[in-house]
C-alpha cells in the first residue's frame, strides 16, 4: 500500500471519524441495553433481538456512511480534480468503511458467542463449533457483500445526479430521472421472477445452511433454537456481485467527468 494512498486513508477517516465515534456508541449502548434488560426480564434469550436489529443496521452501516462523507466532500470541489483515479478515490473510502463493518461485525460475533454459550446457555440452542463458525462465515460475509451492493447504488445515483447538473435542460428533473431509473430497474427485476424458465434457472443451484433463528416460549421461558435450514441460490449472487462491480465502474466513470456539485 503506497504512501499517498494511506494519506487519502487517513484524510477520509478524519472526515469519518466522528461518525464512526456515534455509530460505535449507538451500538454499544444497543448490546448493553440487551445483555441489561434480559437479565432483570430473566429472559436470556432477549439478547437475540438485538443482535439481529444490529444485524440489519450493519447492512445500512457502509452506505450511510459512504454518502455522509460524499455530501461532506461534496462541499467542497477540489477532491473531484484530484490526480488520483475516481477508482482509487472511492476505493478508498470503501476501504474504511469496511474495516469498521470488519470491527463491528466482530463485536457482534462476540456478543453472539457469550449469549448462546455463557449468558443465555441455558435457552439457546447449542450448536458444535463447526455450525457456529459456518453460520457465523455466512452472515459475516452476507452483511458486507449486501452493504456493499447498497452502497454502489448510493454512489450511482450521487455521482449520476451531480453529473446531470451540467445540462441546464435537464437539472430541475434530476430526481425524476433517478426515480424513473430506480423504479424502472426494480419494476423489470420482479416481472422477470414472474417467468417460470426464470426461476428454474437462479434457483436450480443452491446450498443449504443452518441459519435461520426461532423464538420459542415454552410456558416458563423463551428459547431460541437454529433448526431451520435455508437455501441460499448460487446465480443470483454472480449476479449482483457483477451488478455491483459494474455500478462501482459506472460511478467510477461519471466522477471521471468531474462531476459538480
Amino acid at each position: 500500500m503506497t504512501q499517498p494512498f494511506i494519506g487519502l486513508l487517513r484524510k477520509d477517516y478524519r472526515l469519518l471519524r466522528a461518525d464512526l465515534l456515534v455509530s460505535f456508541i449507538i451500538m454499544m449502548l444497543a448490546l448493553g441495553f440487551g445483555i441489561v434488560a434480559s437479565f432483570y426480564t430473566a429472559e436470556p434469550a432477549g439478547t437475540i433481538f438485538i443482535l439481529i436489529m444490529a444485524s440489519f443496521a450493519m447492512v445500512g452501516f457502509i452506505p450511510i456512511m459512504m454518502l455522509s462523507i460524499l455530501l461532506k466532500e461534496g462541499k467542497n470541489q477540489l477532491w473531484l480534480y484530484s490526480p488520483r483515479s475516481s477508482y482509487t478515490l472511492f476505493f478508498s473510502k470503501l476501504l474504511l468503511c469496511i474495516v469498521f463493518q470488519v470491527i463491528y461485525q466482530f463485536i457482534l460475533i462476540g456478543y453472539f458467542a457469550f449469549s448462546m454459550y455463557s449468558f443465555g446457555g441455558e435457552v439457546y440452542q447449542q450448536l458444535d463449533l463447526q455450525v457456529f463458525l459456518t453460520m457465523v462465515t455466512f452472515v459475516f460475509f452476507l452483511l458486507i457483500f449486501y452493504g456493499l451492493y447498497l452502497t454502489c447504488w448510493v454512489l450511482f445515483y450521487w455521482t449520476l445526479y451531480h453529473s446531470l447538473n451540467r445540462y441546464p435542460r435537464i437539472r430541475s428533473l434530476r430526481w425524476l430521472i433517478i426515480a424513473l431509473i430506480y423504479f424502472t430497474y426494480n419494476i423489470l427485476e420482479v416481472l422477470s421472477i414472474r417467468f417460470e424458465s426464470v426461476r428454474q434457472f437462479i434457483f436450480r443451484y443452491r446450498f443449504n445452511i443452518q441459519f435461520m433463528p426461532q423464538v420459542n416460549y415454552d410456558g416458563a421461558t423463551w428459547n431460541v433454537y437454529f433448526d431451520d435450514f435455508v437455501g441460499i441460490p448460487i446465480i443470483p449472487a454472480f449476479y449482483y456481485v457483477f451488478l455491483t462491480c459494474f455500478l462501482f465502474y459506472l460511478s467510477a466513470r461519471l466522477l471521471t467527468k468531474k462531476v459538480e456539485v
